[in-house]
């Protein structure tokens, strides 16, 4: 077999007829084989260009263009910021999360602690957002580098 190639996959179909030799074999169809087209074969783009493929991509029964977040910093040394602005107070910070969970309902805060920050002041301000009404809750890290 050196030297072939299979060009094409090639369906076979074997068909067995059974029965004894005194009976007269019943009338079989020839069985219908539908072969898949051939694959095109895509030649690779010159280069400097790209190749451009399109795809019809199912369409979102609903589309939210933006989403509303509330986003928290907690640096190391404690202090707490909610969207770059400083807070001083654990009551500001309660009353911030309700307001903002009154404007939009579907928010969702974003936590971003320094590493050196302490374990409890995070908590701390989880639990402000949580009485502020604020249940989803997502934290940022940053890219491995």
């Amino acid at each position: 077999m050196a030297g072939v190639k299979l060009l094409r996959p090639i369906l076979v179909l074997a068909l067995g007829i059974a029965g004894c030799a005194a009976a007269a074999p019943a009338p079989v169809a020839a069985p219908t084989v539908v072969l898949p087209p051939p694959i095109p074969t895509v030649s690779p783009a010159p280069p400097g260009t790209a190749a451009v493929t399109t795809v019809d991509l199912p369409k979102a029964a609903e589309w939210t263009a933006l989403q509303v977040v509330f986003a928290v910093q907690v640096r190391a040394n404690g202090d707490v910021f909610v969207d770059g602005v400083a807070v001083h107070a654990d009551a500001e910070l309660l009353a911030l999360a309700r307001q903002a969970i009154q404007r939009v309902p579907d928010l969702r805060a974003v936590i971003q602690a320094d590493q050196a920050a302490t374990h409890g002041r995070v908590i701390h301000v989880l639990d402000l957002l949580k009485q502020g009404g604020i249940t989803k809750l997502a934290f940022a890290v940053s890219a491995p580098h």
